[in-house]
């Protein structure tokens, strides 16, 4: 009874009575086969984390992201304009944002956009851990520097759809950075430049970085891991996010997901 911590998905949808479900991930399980030609260029040849690449590739996660992106573009369309700059965020730490942002941008890559996907962390920066990029520039850099270094100096591109830009090096103090009117001004040429940023920020408890970064982005998206969140720690979250630009929630780790497609020829032999 003393356990607070949400265990399924009806228990996250009732927390979130009053906003948008994207929709959910599913818990992963090893993927039986792999699909090479899914992957993004970046990702192609690359010495990446095998779990990254299994999880980016995996056909059931890849098709939730699917129907989340559809669904993020239908809530921004009902907006005045179209949402440019997605912060993908959760309450905690491992929750699992980080990777959502990788399948979301690898998903709207796949869509024909051209795509920048951001790591914000600059407190605990993963995603050139995660894609094997270097780090020794970044954000940090572009921020500090006031717009004395140009940006195509720095973002990691490749044959692909999908640009990188890192944390870069780990600041003294993140949150003159994110706050700075450089920010402002490189998210702003950013998202005239590419047809969808995607900025992988901090989780929203404990700092303040996430509020800084959504105050110059489009929208937010929230993370929420069953069997790693309270009921408490996400209401707080969501109270913080709902006072800026959030979208919605998306329900990571969901054990069985409540709806899923079968092929005729499942269906036959079913009927067999």
């Amino acid at each position: 009874m003393q356990d607070d911590t949400v265990r399924t998905y009806d228990e996250l949808e009732q927390q979130i009575s009053s906003l948008s479900l994207l929709g959910m991930t599913p818990q992963y399980f090893q993927a039986e086969e792999s699909n090479s030609n899914f992957l993004p260029q970046f990702l192609k040849g690359q010495s990446v984390s095998p779990l990254t690449i299994e999880i980016v590739q995996w056909l059931p996660f890849r098709e939730s992201l699917d129907l989340i992106y559809k669904n993020i573009q239908l809530n921004s369309y009902s907006q005045e304009s179209p949402v440019r700059s997605l912060v993908i965020t959760s309450a905690l730490p491992g929750e699992g944002k980080s990777t959502i942002a990788l399948g979301l941008a690898t998903c709207a890559a796949r869509l024909h956009k051209r795509v920048l996907l951001i790591d914000a962390d600059m407190r605990s920066p993963t995603l050139h851990k995660k894609l094997n990029l270097p780090n020794d520039r970044g954000l940090s850099t572009l921020l500090a520097s006031n717009g004395n270094i140009d940006s195509r100096d720095v973002i990691q591109s490749s044959n692909s759809t999908i640009d990188i830009l890192t944390a870069g090096p780990i600041p003294s103090d993140s949150v003159t950075l994110l706050s700075s009117e450089w920010m402002q001004k490189l998210i702003s040429r950013f998202e005239q430049e590419y047809d969808l940023v995607i900025i992988d920020s901090p989780p929203v408890l404990g700092t303040v970085d996430t509020i800084q970064i959504a105050s110059c982005s489009g929208g937010v998206v929230a993370v929420g891991r069953i069997d790693r969140i309270t009921r408490g720690e996400f209401s707080q979250a969501i109270s913080v996010l709902q006072k800026l630009n959030l979208i919605g929630v998306i329900a990571n780790a969901v054990k069985e997901l409540p709806h899923s497609y079968k092929s005729v020829d499942e269906d036959d032999e079913e009927d067999e």
